[in-house]
């Protein structure tokens, strides 16, 4: 076959234009740092990448709910150990209460502060995270007790049913830790009254100390270092079994925080080595395809037709 110059150019130029295209894909490759840039490169490994990107997005999902349920579950714990100093300072003034040789001026002093600390104890249960209140149940957004919670305590309310000092319910609030893994991360206050058949709700507890201060008389105050002291001390024992039943979901939250990370780490470590590419093996490659391409061009300089001018 007889070769031409034409069909010499031609050559020429298809190899060099496949030359430039190789070098500019490993030029994109050194832009981006990235081993494809799309699914025609290389379908399994993009196939991959997506795959385990998608992953980390929603390990990283899951690390955002763990990190607000340990802000919940940490003002769960300071509210649940504000409330037991409380009541322990509660106990402290019925103790005191207690003594016959106290005089009624004592008694309305005792009154006025017991009666503050009950105050104290509804703004307790209107504590907030993050704008939602957290011992309302799953009605996170209107406060559980009432401002005025004492003042309705005091009042001849059927407090057996809580009418008029919870206002909120009973509904657990859950967060997706991991995949098919539920925590519960609230205490409602419905567990923070307690009571049941046998035993008085804290509400209950409080108007009757708050009625027996009000107006004391021997036979009653002998009451308040008696059974109501004893109630107080159960009240005193459920707030210390929320805050360790609390304290557990905390401890698990941590856990799952550090398996979450590690998790997180070795997913983008994978991921890294599917997408991203190696520098300098690539910067040597670019090298290559450069000295390639000059050389494509120094021998197309020698493709030309010669000429009349040549021979004289």
């Amino acid at each position: 076959m007889r070769v031409t110059n034409r069909m010499m150019g031609e050559d020429f130029l298809i190899n060099l234009r496949r030359n430039l295209k190789n070098m500019q894909h490993v030029q994109y490759q050194l832009a981006t740092g990235k081993e494809v840039s799309r699914p025609s490169d290389d379908p399994y490994r993009v196939t991959r990448a997506l795959s385990l990107e998608t992953s980390v997005m929603k390990n990283e999902q899951y690390l955002r709910n763990i990190e607000d349920s340990i802000g919940w579950v940490d003002t769960n714990d300071s509210a649940l150990g504000a409330l037991g100093d409380s009541l322990n300072r509660v106990r402290e003034l019925m103790i005191r209460a207690a003594n016959t040789g106290m005089s009624e001026t004592d008694h309305k002093a005792i009154f006025a502060e017991m009666k503050q600390i009950g105050e104290g104890m509804g703004d307790i249960g209107n504590v907030n995270y993050d704008g939602r209140y957290i011992f309302g149940g799953q009605s996170t957004t209107e406060p559980p007790f009432p401002k005025d919670w004492i003042d309705a305590v005091t009042m001849d309310l059927p407090l057996v049913n809580l009418d008029g000092v919870y206002n909120g319910d009973d509904r657990p609030i859950s967060r997706e830790m991991l995949p098919g893994v539920n925590v519960r991360i609230n205490v409602h206050g419905q567990d923070i009254l307690g009571g049941g058949e046998d035993q008085n709700n804290l509400a209950q507890t409080m108007k009757t100390i708050l009625e027996i201060l009000s107006n004391p008389g021997d036979n009653d105050v002998m009451v308040l270092g008696g059974d109501l002291l004893g109630e107080i001390d159960g009240h005193i024992e459920n707030v210390l079994d929320l805050r360790t039943q609390n304290g557990a979901v905390s401890n698990r939250l941590d856990t799952l925080k550090e398996r979450n990370a590690t998790e997180n780490l070795g997913m983008k470590e994978l991921l890294a080595k599917v997408e991203d590419i190696d520098f300098a093996e690539k910067i040597m490659q670019f090298a290559m395809m450069e000295n390639v391409y000059r050389a494509s061009l120094s021998a197309g300089s020698k493709i030309l037709q010669p000429t009349l001018l040549d021979y004289l």
